[in-house]
């Protein structure tokens, strides 16, 4: 499903894939999100992926941790770094069998 694109001019209409763009709000602050868009191969690079957002939270994760170690960090640094690996040997999988090109997966 695709939803009508928030910046939109009102002179024309932009649909925007759904799952590939957020506006997180913290307080005042708005930070947009956007996905990779489409195969690399046939798109180039044009946003981040859940790899690149996951190594930010483990990361930043990993600081509060060293500050503020506690048992419930421990483990969703664990999660975060199972979800990780399971996102890049998807990855190898579909480069391995040649969906990713294919814009299948």
């Amino acid at each position: 499903m695709d939803y009508p694109d928030p910046q939109d001019d009102g002179d024309k209409t932009t649909y925007l894939p759904a799952g590939h763009f957020y506006d997180v709000i913290a307080g005042e602050y708005v930070t947009s999100i956007h996905f990779q868009n489409g195969p690399v191969k046939e798109n180039g690079v044009n946003g981040a992926t859940s790899e690149a957002l996951l190594a930010i939270l483990i990361h930043c994760t990993k600081v509060l941790n060293d500050n503020f170690s506690c048992d419930e960090n421990k483990c969703a640094i664990s999660y975060m770094e199972n979800a990780l690996a399971l996102f890049e040997q998807r990855t190898k999988d579909c480069q391995v069998s040649g969906v990713k090109s294919q814009n299948i997966a």
